[in-house]
């Protein structure tokens, strides 16, 4: 079986921007935890629903998932393209 890479939709310096306050509340579970796929978004990361950032780093994993880092969190957290408005 071939397995089809996937490429970054985003770059380095790519400005992008986190959804809304409101779609993280209607995803959430009782712990202020909400899936997204390959990452998952805490309750923590809600302080940045509805910001624009910037991606400092695009990190791809062995099995081929994609994550990227930000500059307005330090890289504190990690983020994938289901996050993104």
């Amino acid at each position: 079986m071939v397995k089809k890479i996937k490429k970054p939709g985003f770059k380095k310096n790519n400005k992008v921007k986190i959804k809304s306050k409101a779609w993280y509340n209607a995803k959430k579970n009782s712990h202020g935890f909400a899936e997204t796929g390959i990452c998952g978004f805490s309750k923590d990361m809600a302080d940045w629903c509805g910001q624009e950032m910037t991606i400092s780093k695009v990190i791809k994993d062995e099995d081929g998932s994609i994550y990227y880092k930000m500059i307005e969190d330090n890289g504190k957290f990690s983020w994938d393209e289901n996050m993104f408005m």
